[in-house]
C-alpha cells in the first residue's frame, strides 16, 4: 500500500488533484447561469403578459368609445327609424361583448374588479326608455348623452387605474 502511494506521488497524480475551491468554480458558474436564465425567463413572461393585457385593454377602450358613439346615434333617432333597431341591437351585442371580454381578462388578472363600473355604464345606456316605442329623439347636447359619455370615461379610468396599480412601471 505504501508502495502504491509512493508510486502515485512519483507519477505526479497527487500533485494534479484539484483543490475543492477550484472544483466548485465551474459548478457554481453553471448554477448561476441557470438561476439567471430562470430570472430572465420569468421577467420576460411577466412583460409579455403585461403587453397582452395592455393590448386587450386598449381594445376594450376602443369598444367602449364605439358603444358611446352608437348610443349617441341611437338616442338621436326616433323609435320608428329603421336605424334605431339596428343601433339598439348593436349596442346590446357590444355590451355583451364588453362584459365577456372583461370576464376573460379577469380569469388571467384576478385583481381586476370593474363590475360596478361596467354595471353603471350599461345602466346609463339601457335604462329609462331604451328600446321603448315612446322614446323621443334627443339632441347631441342632451344631459343623457353627457351621462353616457361620463359613465364610459369612468369605466376607462377604472381600467387604467387597475392597470397602473397592478402593472406599474417598477412593479414585479
Amino acid at each position: 500500500m505504501e508502495m502504491a502511494a509512493k508510486s502515485l506521488a512519483e507519477s505526479g497524480f497527487v500533485r494534479q488533484m484539484v483543490p475543492y475551491s477550484q472544483a466548485w468554480g465551474p459548478v457554481a458558474s453553471v448554477i448561476l447561469v441557470a438561476l439567471g436564465w430562470v430570472w430572465i425567463s420569468r421577467d420576460n413572461d411577466r412583460r409579455e403578459s403585461r403587453k397582452e393585457i395592455r393590448t386587450e385593454l386598449n381594445d376594450l377602450r376602443d369598444l367602449i368609445r364605439d358603444i358611446e358613439m352608437s348610443a349617441r346615434s341611437y338616442f338621436r333617432t326616433t323609435p320608428d327609424d329603421p336605424e334605431s333597431d339596428r343601433l339598439s341591437s348593436l349596442i346590446k351585442r357590444s355590451l355583451q361583448t364588453l362584459a365577456g371580454r372583461l370576464i376573460a381578462i379577469k380569469l388571467r388578472w384576478k385583481e381586476l374588479d370593474l363590475d360596478s363600473d361596467l354595471t353603471s355604464f350599461r345602466r346609463r345606456i339601457t335604462s329609462g326608455d331604451f328600446d321603448s316605442r315612446q322614446r323621443r329623439a334627443i339632441s347631441s347636447t342632451d344631459l343623457l348623452i353627457l351621462e353616457i359619455e361620463n359613465a364610459g370615461q369612468s369605466l376607462i379610468d377604472a381600467i387604467e387605474r387597475a392597470f397602473a396599480t397592478s402593472f406599474g412601471r417598477f412593479k414585479h
